[in-house]
């Protein structure tokens, strides 16, 4: 038994229709990156939570997807809970495969509120019988730069966690001064491989097929629109700061690491997005139509083949990762 009680009327799975659902392949990919390099960004993460957290203490694992970070803290910090919150059904239904059996994790799924155009706030999902109590500590990891409301986000996360209780973000998207000349954060390397993909495409006969798109502006800027949903502009380090300090947090510490990242396995990681190269064979979301099992394969290799273009047969690069720790 765990030395840990959840809060009484507190249900570890929560009755709804994703916990029932098969598992998505795309997920499944995902949950695999667990073994790529750049998931050692999470070292020093779980070295804080394993300082900070006590046995009887209860974690909000922010964004925790596929249980990446969540395998790693059952295997080190002992007697605590983790509560595993995503917005992605597809992630959290890997997670609940994983962890199902497991007394000391629970999962909730914050849904897009179609009316409202948001997303539920972290207090909306957790519910009152676990709002009576709050959790000792909160974690994002890889994840902070996805959300478009840093504010709503934090402030969300303030009514969720104890006074005192220690919260702890980290990102590899974050505008950072600190960061050592010659390293790149995620979207720039995004955006120069798209843009490493129309001169691979105009020079390789393969892509003949696609090059006229590429004159096409109001397309290109629908197709521009899709993926920026997902990489969003990058962020400085004051921004992320002060909507913490404006939630109610105090922010303790703000660390820097270089992370080393395999080219292959960022290609793999960005693989999963599809809207990446949207304009290779088009998207349902403008062209009304699901692109051919041809077109999505030559998708996949253009972007490997702007990955190896881009970083010139080199293995490996550098990444800058911020850290924050702050408190309730």
């Amino acid at each position: 038994m765990p030395d840990f009680d959840w809060p009484k009327d507190f249900h570890r799975i929560p009755d709804e229709d994703w916990t029932d659902a098969p598992l998505d392949p795309l997920g499944q990919r995902y949950d695999s990156m667990a073994r790529h390099l750049w998931y050692r960004n999470l070292e020093l993460t779980v070295e804080q939570l394993a300082e900070a957290l006590k046995p009887g203490q209860l974690l909000i694992d922010y964004s925790g997807g596929t249980g990446i970070l969540a395998r790693q803290l059952l295997q080190r910090i002992a007697g605590i809970g983790t509560v595993m919150v995503d917005a992605s059904p597809r992630f959290l239904r890997v997670a609940l495969e994983h962890f199902r059996d497991e007394p000391r994790v629970a999962f909730r799924l914050l849904r897009y509120l179609e009316g409202e155009r948001r997303l539920q706030g972290l207090d909306e999902v957790l519910g009152p019988a676990f709002l009576a109590r709050k959790a000792d500590a909160l974690v994002s990891t890889n994840a902070v730069h996805l959300y478009p409301d840093l504010p709503g986000t934090f402030q969300a996360w303030a009514r969720s966690v104890r006074p005192g209780g220690k919260v702890f973000v980290q990102s590899g998207d974050i505008r950072n001064p600190e960061g050592k000349p010659g390293e790149w954060l995620i979207s720039q390397v995004v955006e120069k491989v798209r843009e490493v993909a129309k001169e691979v495409a105009a020079e390789d006969p393969r892509y003949a097929p696609y090059r006229a798109v590429l004159e096409d502006r109001a397309k290109m800027a629908a197709y521009d629109a899709l993926w920026r949903k997902v990489f969003l502009p990058i962020r400085p380090v004051s921004e992320y700061q002060e909507a913490l300090t404006q939630a109610g947090f105090t922010v303790k510490d703000i660390l820097t690491r270089t992370v080393d990242v395999g080219v292959l396995e960022w290609y793999e990681a960005t693989s999963v997005y599809p809207d990446l190269l949207g304009w290779v064979g088009g998207s349902p979301k403008v062209d009304k139509r699901l692109p051919t099992a041809a077109e999505v394969q030559d998708r996949l290799d253009l972007l490997k083949q702007s990955f190896l273009k881009l970083f010139k047969g080199r293995d490996i690069y550098q990444s800058t990762w911020t850290y924050f720790v702050a408190e309730r």
